[in-house]
């Protein structure tokens, strides 16, 4: 994005993020909710204001051509309940790609020298003050090279041109129409998309991602982008869980609060009293999107899931790899490998 009339101003986006653009007259001022971005500024003395939650970090060009990366981060303890707030803690990388830059904001005052980087961590009081460092080299995401002829950009190319096609002034809607798209790489990538608009609504229900076994290349990163979008806020945890029961008040009822469980994980505590016993149980259930969910959260914890197919209709086959499952609790607990 330029910004105002000078083309060496400029704010790009990176990725999946959350962004808005608050003052754009005299200086780059915007909310960053999550993911990354690259500021470029061109004349010494102009600011970079980036307001995350009830913080505001700015950063003060000293040098000519200077360019700022920002990456923010959200990260909740697996098993820790989403809907509480103090179990959300965030951070923000700052990296200076070029020029010089003094930053100031949440009680800290560092200068950023070229090439360096420093992390603050905003919801921990107690945390060190940022020590810049340099690392041994920059964030791949800074300067990514044009990705060309993979299956993931392909499908990003397509997806483009399906929601331009489309004409619609809601791009959630459009990225609705994309789910229902014949490549299960697109469909994948605009349930994906939907998440960074907190709309969790494609994955669930009876149509949903989980519910569709031709994803099922896919499910380890839905559950991975599922987490994402719980860990950044109480209010998108709280909009997963709604999204979850969406109008089917029956399901919600019967499996609402164990989809909602599996995607909050467990911790290794957890897995001790009992939990390990939840999830190779949770492989029997008649819902399909449980029974992915439990897949997916026993290869987390175990690197396998012995081949468990959970898109199967019949219980039957299904059975056989489940008492390994138990066989395998009976023998030995299921617990995340030492150090993790």
């Amino acid at each position: 994005f330029q910004v105002g009339e000078n083309p060496e101003v400029a704010v790009a986006v990176v990725g999946p993020a959350g962004i808005r653009f608050l003052d754009l007259e005299s200086t780059v001022s915007l909310e960053a909710t999550f993911g990354r971005g690259v500021v470029q500024l061109a004349d010494p003395g102009q600011t970079i204001s980036i307001v995350i939650g009830d913080e505001t970090l700015t950063a003060t060009t000293e040098s000519e051509d200077a360019a700022l990366a920002y990456e923010v981060i959200h990260r909740r303890s697996l098993g820790d309940d989403p809907l509480i707030e103090q179990n959300h803690r965030t951070e923000v990388v700052l990296t200076s790609v070029a020029g010089s830059l003094a930053i100031s904001g949440s009680d800290t005052q560092f200068e950023l020298s070229p090439g360096s980087q420093a992390t603050i961590a905003l919801s921990d009081a107690n945390a060190p003050p940022p020590e810049p460092k340099t690392p041994l080299m920059l964030p791949t995401w800074v300067d990514p090279e044009v990705e060309t002829g993979s299956l993931e950009s392909e499908a990003a190319e397509s997806l483009l041109e399906l929601v331009r096609s489309e004409g619609s002034d809601s791009l959630v809607l459009s990225l609705r129409v994309a789910l229902g798209f014949r490549r299960n790489e697109v469909a994948a990538l605009a349930g994906m998309s939907m998440l960074s608009f907190s709309d969790a609504s494609a994955y669930f229900g009876v149509d949903g991602l989980l519910s569709k076994s031709r994803q099922r290349l896919y499910w380890s990163k839905h559950l991975d982008a599922l987490r994402e979008m719980v860990d950044r806020s109480v209010q998108d945890a709280a909009a997963v869980r709604t999204a979850i029961a969406g109008e089917n008040v029956e399901m919600d009822h019967a499996d609402g609060d164990t989809l909602f469980r599996l995607i909050v994980g467990y911790s290794q505590d957890q897995l001790k009293v009992g939990g390990d016993e939840e999830l190779v149980s949770d492989l029997e259930s008649v819902s399909m999107p449980v029974r992915v969910l439990a897949s997916e959260t026993l290869r987390d914890i175990c690197g396998t899931t012995l081949y468990f197919k959970p898109e199967e209709e019949v219980a039957n086959r299904r059975e056989e790899v489940v008492k390994k499952w138990k066989a395998r609790l009976r023998n030995e607990p299921i617990r995340y490998p030492e150090g993790e």
